[in-house]
């Protein structure tokens, strides 16, 4: 039978799943790392695994666990991926967090002290648990840098010339991944301290179409002040299926689309196919772009596909003013309340 020792110098991520010492956890981590068999990083997955080995597939003699059935327990494993889409893309992942210190509305951002630690090490904390790939800050001043390597990161320092976010994304995925070993980027902005680390693995689902360039999430407007709001960017979405996922077809500050029907605001995560990645950054701006104040609009205006993962959460909030800032304080610091 499998022990969890047995896999413990192997894909760390599911002994860190599997700290207790029952012959289930160890099980699903087996399975899981099986040379030739396909390997996941949801934590939700992995966890019903883990429930279903103990319920249904180990019996007891004399104190020690067996294996009823191997092969029921993998054929089951591959039925609950079909049935939740599961797209087997985490081991090609590198997320990237672009940060600057020279944002208008509120200069030095990325070092504000949110309950002791700088802001953007809060998003490096929840790009880290998400436990997509490796994660490295993209960074335009060496202060940022140093912050990040305090807290045990990786850091990379760009040009502080670069025109955005997605430039600085680029120019540090190729200073870290030079030969593109990674084949999905995942962009997460550095002023999101306040994301959910479990929402992040969402925004690989698009990925299930190979015809999708970039993905990113969206979540249902359910205040009617966002949707009048101009810093809640809307998405037109045309949906087909039940998964959960459209095709965004255009990214608006203004309420769309027009009439009845559920509305949806644009959370600013983003998932890269490197070659898109490549592309986009080599494009010219576009008139919309630079009208809207949103450069997705770039790759729409020039026939990229850009899908969205519809789930339901409460957006993350950008921190781009003080105000902004004092909510994040106090929405980290009940969180912190809430912990066991």
């Amino acid at each position: 039978c499998f022990e969890r020792s047995k896999y413990s110098r192997r894909s760390s991520f599911y002994v860190k799943l599997f700290e207790s010492s029952s012959i289930a956890g160890g099980l699903a981590s087996g399975i899981v790392n099986a040379p030739g068999k396909m390997r996941i990083y949801r934590h939700d997955i992995v966890h019903r695994v883990k429930k279903w080995t103990r319920e249904n597939y180990l019996c007891s003699m004399n104190g020690d666990f067996y294996i009823v059935s191997f092969e029921k327990v993998w054929h089951s494993f591959e039925k609950l991926l079909k049935e939740h889409k599961i797209h087997m893309k985490s081991q090609d992942t590198l997320v990237v967090i672009p940060s600057r210190l020279a944002a208008t509305r509120l200069p030095n951002k990325p070092l504000a002290d949110i309950h002791g630690k700088p802001m953007i090490v809060h998003v490096w904390e929840k790009a880290v648990q998400a436990d997509l790939g490796p994660v490295v800050v993209a960074c335009a001043d060496e202060e940022i840098v140093q912050a990040i390597q305090a807290f045990g990161g990786e850091a990379v320092l760009t040009d502080p010339a670069l025109p955005s976010g997605t430039d600085r994304v680029k120019a540090a995925a190729d200073l870290y991944d030079a030969e593109e070993k990674y084949h999905f980027i995942i962009n997460i902005q550095g002023d999101l301290p306040t994301i959910d680390a479990s929402i992040i693995p969402h925004v690989l689902d698009p990925f299930s179409n190979p015809a999708v360039d970039i993905a990113t999430l969206g979540t249902p407007i359910k205040d009617p002040k966002e949707l009048k709001d101009p810093a809640t960017v809307k998405i037109a979405v045309s949906r087909e299926g039940n998964d959960g996922v459209g095709r965004a077809l255009y990214f608006s500050r203004n309420p769309i689309p027009s009439g009845e029907g559920e509305h949806y605001h644009h959370i600013g995560l983003y998932a890269f196919k490197r070659d898109a990645l490549n592309k986009f950054v080599s494009l010219p701006l576009n008139a919309l772009e630079l009208r809207e104040k949103l450069e997705q609009l770039r790759a729409l205006a020039h026939g990229m596909r850009i899908d969205v993962k519809i789930i339901e959460t409460e957006a993350p909030f950008g921190v781009d003013t003080a105000a902004d800032l004092k909510k994040a304080i106090q929405v980290i610091g009940e969180s912190y309340m809430c912990k066991p």
